[in-house]
């Protein structure tokens, strides 16, 4: 599991490196801004399946083909409506032929890698690790071979983003059959009033996936709005590796949420066991903060290039960034964990409230430089709402 997310991490940081290099920075703040549309989109057909697949697993083994079952019923399911909804926008969208191409060859090679992506969580859930690594570093070695081509023929936006489709097409299929040779027919069907129970269940996941995935994204959609592409394509340069070291965060949050499940007891056991994964987690985003604090000139010189050196000014913004956003991300294992989803619902509600007003009175007077520290602070907020949830926890479990 570590070895796929890891892989699919420096693959879509590559990609990224090689997009801002072929590209000028209106189009690569066009391209950013689809994808933070199209993966909204992903995230709102997944309605939270993959975190629930690895959660109700773990707690029933002997229901695990039913349960991905019926994750992946339910991903079809909502996936063709968010895909229409997303092409029918940006065919309506005032730009040109070239980038309304563009745009909808990433909505939808996002929305179909997504099926891909959830069915992952059920290699993960029959312990076919090896499997799923194999998988997904194949198809990223094709998905990058598939973008160097474009970029060489000269294909520009359009070429890039026919070719993210067909990488992301080919990886759906593949881990789609992995995934029906994984799990024996043995163990029943599913049924419609399973379906429901699982959407209803599935709903507080969905809630929290997409309401944490509007903060990650949403200075991404504020600076298009209000300062524009080829800002957010500088400002981009940077955040793009912040989302990346980020998502290290997540294997380490997949490793704990079972982990945590599995002890039913409260005790000192399971305490230690949630020191020790909020640990491992700060520890982890010190060191990439650190990283970008002291190297970030480094980073636009020798990766994204001298037309995005204006993104330097930031670096000490991203730093502050990425060691909150992982200090939310550990408050937020132990409560998963167990299942408290709406807690952390309100954590991640409270942070769109506080960012999203000030990044609307800050954007146009700073520019994209106080993007960073608004959205840092914004973290900050999780961390005290989670924080307080957790003091609550302690104290009195059976409240919660």
């Amino acid at each position: 599991m570590a070895v796929s997310l890891a892989v699919k991490m420096f693959a879509g940081l590559i990609f990224f490196i090689i997009v801002a290099r072929l590209l000028s920075e209106e189009q690569l703040g066009f391209v950013t801004f689809v994808f933070a549309c199209s993966a909204f989109g992903a995230l709102l057909s997944d309605l939270g399946l993959g975190m629930k697949i690895l959660k109700d697993v773990s707690a029933e083994p002997e229901r695990a083909r039913l349960i991905v079952l019926e994750a992946l019923y339910l991903k079809f399911l909502a996936l063709l409506p968010a895909m229409l909804v997303l092409c029918v926008l940006f065919i309506m969208k005032d730009i040109n032929q070239a980038y309304r191409l563009s745009a909808i060859s990433l909505v939808v090679g996002t929305l179909i890698g997504s099926v891909g992506d959830t069915a992952l969580f059920a290699l993960r859930a029959a312990n076919r690790y090896a499997a799923e690594a194999v998988t997904v570093l194949l198809c990223s070695i094709v998905y990058l071979l598939l973008t160097l081509i474009a970029g060489l023929a000269e294909g520009g936006i359009v070429g890039i983003s026919l070719s993210f489709l067909a990488s992301r097409m080919l990886y759906a299929a593949v881990v789609l059959l992995i995934v029906r040779s994984s799990f024996p027919s043995t163990q029943g069907t599913t049924n419609k009033r399973s379906l429901w129970i699982g959407f209803r269940r599935a709903f507080g996941w969905a809630a929290l996936s997409n309401l944490s995935y509007i903060n990650g994204q949403i200075d991404n959609i504020m600076i298009v709005s209000l300062v524009g592409l080829a800002e957010n394509g500088v400002y981009q340069a940077g955040a793009k590796f912040v989302a990346s070291a980020v998502s290290f965060s997540s294997i380490i949050v997949n490793v704990g949420i079972p982990k945590i499940s599995a002890l039913k007891k409260e005790d000192a056991h399971k305490l230690k066991a949630e020191t020790g994964l909020w640990l491992q987690t700060v520890g982890v985003g010190a060191i990439f903060a650190s990283l970008f604090f002291l190297f970030g000139p480094v980073i636009t010189k020798y990766l994204v290039g001298a037309k995005y050196e204006s993104v330097n000014s930031l670096w000490t913004g991203f730093a502050v960034l990425t060691f909150a956003r992982f200090v939310s991300c550990a408050l937020l294992i132990s409560l998963l964990g167990r299942g408290l989803v709406y807690r952390n619902f309100v954590a991640e509600l409270a942070t769109t409230a506080f960012a999203l007003p000030l990044l609307a009175l800050s954007l146009p007077i700073f520019g994209i430089y106080a993007a960073p520290w608004v959205m840092s602070f914004a973290s900050f907020v999780t961390c005290i709402v989670l924080i307080t949830y957790r003091i609550v926890l302690a104290r009195a479990p059976s409240g919660l």
